[in-house]
């Protein structure tokens, strides 16, 4: 015989696993797979990948550059002078650098040097022909 009305919702009242099945089903994460994320590479993967979810790393990371900085040799800076190339000052060669000024070769004119850093070596070489090393910004 036909059912006139359909029930709105099923209700286990009374029944002891609720339709799980046996009473041993549903105990742990075993029988649901695992925890959390488990199996994602397994046997949850196509379910996954069906649902549109995105499973591991993707694209690429950029390669961290390191900036450079400019550097000239205190013997560099001599020859500029010698050839003429820098400005007087006070009697004073002036060289402007926006980089770091390193102390190989030698100095025997009186130079200002305004550069962003040096190195010791540098720095005292200038100091002993007579010239001056500014630090700049």
């Amino acid at each position: 015989m036909p059912k006139r009305y359909k029930k709105k919702k099923l209700k286990y009242r009374g029944k002891r696993t609720q339709g799980g099945g046996d009473v041993k089903n549903r105990r742990g994460a075993g029988n649901r797979g695992g925890k959390g994320r488990a199996g994602i590479w397994k046997h949850r993967f196509s379910s996954l990948t069906s649902a549109g979810i995105k499973v591991g790393k993707h694209g690429f990371s950029r390669e961290k550059i390191k900036k450079q900085i400019e550097t000239i040799n205190v013997g560099e800076i001599e020859r500029y002078a010698v050839a003429g190339e820098l400005k007087k000052e006070n009697n004073m060669y002036v060289f402007d650098f926006r980089g770091k000024v390193l102390g190989s070769g030698t100095v025997s004119l009186p130079i200002i040097v305004r550069a962003k850093c040096f190195s010791k070596k540098a720095e005292k070489k200038v100091a002993d022909a007579g010239g001056k090393a500014e630090k700049i910004e």
